[in-house]
C-alpha cells in the first residue's frame, strides 16, 4: 500500500517551510568579509525566519515536551534583590514587578513564556511599560511576540556605544488592515538573544539546526498514524483451490457464505462457533506490517536525544529515556539538578543581569537573581552535600587523633580546601 504522508507532514526540506526559498544560494554563497552582512543593514528584519517555529513547538511532541519541561523548571526561580554586600533587600519594588509583571501574567506564567519564545525563536523582547521615560521601575513588563517584531537598524554597530545609534526601533507587526504597526524605542524594550556567530544583535532559532531530527520524528508519527487510520483490510482469504488450469476462483456465492461464516457465525461468544467448515479450500494472507520492525520508536526516541542535548536538558527528567527504560525518581531528581545547574541557572543569570544593568542597579552595586535553591532538586542536592561534609569531618578528626598528619595534609587528604 502506497503511504502519502503529505498531510500529516510539512516538507521540511522545502524553501516554503525552512524559508530558504529566499535564496538557497545564501547558504553557499561567499560573503564579502569586508563589508557589514546583509542581516546587520539599514533595513527592517524579522526575527521569525519562517513564521512556522511556534508551529513546529505546538504540534512536535518531544519538542514540545523538552522545551516545556525546562520552562516549568525555570519558571519555579525566586527573584531576589541583593544589596553591594549581597544581603537581601526586603520589600524591593523590583522584586514586587517581578512576581506580578503584568495584570494577566503572575511570576511563572511570565518567566515560562519568556523561555519557550527563546528556546523556539532564539530571541525574547520583553516590553517595558513606563508612564514617562525617566521612571525609575516599569509599570508594568510583557513579553512580545518574536514572530511579530522586526528590527529597524541603523547599518552601524561595531563603532556605537549607544543602544539607539544600532537600533533606530523595534517595530510590532499588527498584520491586520487598517491597523498600524506598533513602534517601540529601543529603551522600551529588553531583548535577550541566544548569540548568533555572525550577529551580535539578533539571534537564530535553534530549530534550524535540529530541522532533520524534528522532520524524522513527525514522519515516523506520521507514518504510524497512516498505518493506524489508513491501514485498511488486515488480510485477505482467497481461494486456495486448483484444477489442472490452475487456481480455481470462489463464486459469488461462495464468497457471501464465507462472509457470513467469519463475520456472524464464527466468534468466541456462546451463540457462536469457535470452528469454521469451508466447502472451498483457503488460505490467509496478512496486508499488515509490525510496527516494530520499522524502528519507528527508536527513530523518535533518537531524535529526541538531539533535542534534549541541544537545549541542555537530561534524558532522565523524562518517563522513557533513549535506551527505552523508564527514569526511577532518584534519576528524575539528578537529572534536574544537572539541567538546573548546567542550564537553567545560567540562563536566569543572563536574564537577571540584564535587568539589573537596565534598570541601573548594577551602577549602584546592586543586583537582581532568580534563584533555585529552593527547589526541591536542589534542596536534596543540599543534603547531599551536608552529608558528603559531615563524613570528611569525622575523617579529618579520625586522622588527627592518629597524630601522623599536620592539619595542611589532612585538608589535602580529604580535600577540605
Amino acid at each position: 500500500m502506497a503511504v502519502n504522508l503529505k498531510n500529516f507532514i510539512p516538507n521540511f526540506l522545502s524553501g516554503s517551510f525552512w524559508g530558504a526559498n529566499q535564496g538557497n544560494n545564501r547558504w553557499i554563497s561567499q560573503p564579502n568579509i569586508f563589508s557589514l552582512p546583509f542581516s546587520m543593514q539599514k533595513r527592517e528584519q524579522y526575527v521569525s525566519i519562517t513564521g512556522n517555529e511556534n508551529f513546529l513547538y505546538n504540534t512536535t511532541p518531544e519538542l514540545k515536551i523538552v522545551l516545556d519541561r525546562l520552562a516549568l523548571i525555570y519558571a519555579t526561580g525566586e527573584w531576589q534583590h541583593l544589596d553591594k554586600n549581597g544581603d537581601p533587600i526586603e520589600n524591593s519594588q523590583f522584586v514586587s514587578l517581578l512576581e506580578n509583571p503584568n495584570v494577566f501574567q503572575s511570576r511563572n506564567e511570565f518567566l515560562f513564556q519568556w523561555f519557550i519564545q527563546r528556546g523556539i525563536y532564539g530571541n525574547a523582547f520583553t516590553y517595558q511599560l513606563k508612564g514617562f521615560d525617566t521612571q525609575e521601575i516599569p509599570t508594568a513588563l510583557w513579553n512580545l511576540p518574536p514572530c511579530r517584531i522586526t528590527l529597524k537598524r541603523s547599518g552601524l554597530i561595531w563603532n556605537q556605544t549607544e543602544l539607539d545609534k544600532i537600533i533606530e526601533m523595534y517595530i510590532f507587526k499588527m498584520n491586520e488592515e487598517g491597523v498600524e504597526d506598533v513602534k517601540y524605542k529601543p529603551s522600551e524594550i529588553i531583548q535577550f538573544s541566544m548569540p548568533d556567530t555572525d550577529d551580535p544583535m539578533l539571534g537564530k532559532s535553534p530549530l534550524e539546526s535540529i530541522r532533520m531530527p524534528i522532520s524524522n520524528i513527525r514522519a515516523a508519527y506520521g507514518y504510524r498514524n497512516v498505518i493506524l487510520t489508513k491501514k485498511g483490510a488486515i488480510g485477505v482469504w482467497s481461494s486456495d483451490s486448483k484444477d489442472s488450469m490452475g487456481s480455481v476462483k470462489m463464486t459469488p456465492d461462495e464468497e457471501k457464505e464465507l462472509v457470513k461464516q467469519l463475520q456472524k457465525n464464527q466468534g468466541i461468544r456462546d451463540e457462536q462457533d469457535n470452528i469454521a467448515i469451508s466447502k472451498t479450500a483457503l488460505k490467509w494472507t496478512p496486508s499488515t506490517y509490525p510496527t516494530k520492525d520499522l524502528l519507528l520508536f527508536e527513530e523518535i526516541d533518537a531524535n529526541k536525544k538531539a533535542i534534549i542535548d541541544l537545549y541542555g536538558a537530561n534524558e532522565n527528567m523524562f518517563s522513557r529515556s533513549s535506551t527505552g527504560q523508564g527514569s526511577t525518581f532518584n534519576n528524575v531528581s539528578e537529572g534536574e539538578q544537572q539541567a538546573i545547574h548546567n542550564t537553567i541557572e545560567p540562563i536566569a543569570s543572563d536574564f537577571a543581569n540584564g535587568l539589573s544593568k537596565r534598570w541601573g542597579l548594577l551602577d549602584k552595586g546592586e543586583k537582581l537573581i532568580l534563584s533555585y535553591e529552593n527547589h526541591p532538586a536542589m534542596k536534596k542536592d543540599g543534603v547531599k552535600s551536608s552529608q558528603i561534609l559531615e563524613r570528611k569531618a569525622r575523617a579529618a578528626v579520625a586522622l588527627n587523633d592518629l597524630g601522623l598528619f599536620s592539619s595542611d595534609e589532612i585538608k589535602d587528604i580529604i580535600d577540605l580546601h
